[in-house]
């Protein structure tokens, strides 16, 4: 299974520990079976990649919001169209990291600050195997939301480091 972890904070340090050992426990239910779980349904928005005010990117992104909407992540998909992908959310900022089990297509991590500038992005991740090892992928600091897009994709559009993510204003029917 694909977990999206935190470093957990003191007071919640059990909560985080049960959290991660029922996904570990899930996760291994879901190789053993070959059942791979696969968000859907989950509220979607338009993002904006700028650089200095002028867009360079546009994307329809998945928003994962919940613990188990970030656990199972872009696991099961076979295809992300160019203009797609998911954007994970927390409430505060804080190192997270991101791995790939059960993620059957390469993708980038695009770390972003509270205040929407990309922090730093890992391109062309990898697929885990279905066993042995699979690395986290960390943010070098605190960050409050993770973009995923398909892998090598935030280098064909040169997105980099310092660009800023936006949430134009939606529009009303």
């Amino acid at each position: 299974m694909r977990k999206r972890w935190r470093r957990p904070q003191r007071r919640s340090s059990v909560a985080a520990a049960t959290m991660v050992l029922a996904l570990l426990i899930a996760g291994a239910a879901a190789v053993q079976g070959q059942d791979i779980p696969v968000n859907t349904g989950l509220p979607e928005r338009v993002i904006v990649i700028e650089r200095d005010g002028v867009e360079i990117a546009r994307f329809t992104v998945e928003l994962a919001l919940t613990p188990t909407e970030q656990a199972i992540g872009l696991m099961g998909r076979t295809e992300l169209a160019s203009d797609r992908g998911m954007l994970f959310i927390w409430p505060t900022a804080d190192r997270v990291a991101m791995w790939m089990k059960n993620t059957l297509i390469p993708l980038d991590f695009l770390f972003i600050r509270p205040d929407g500038t990309i922090a730093s992005i890992v391109h062309n991740v990898q697929p885990c195997p279905p066993q042995g090892f699979c690395p986290a992928y960390a943010a070098p600091e605190p960050v409050n939301m993770v973009l995923e897009v398909g892998g090598g994709r935030s280098r064909e559009l040169g997105i980099e480091p310092g660009d800023r993510l936006v949430l134009p204003e939606r529009r009303s029917p």
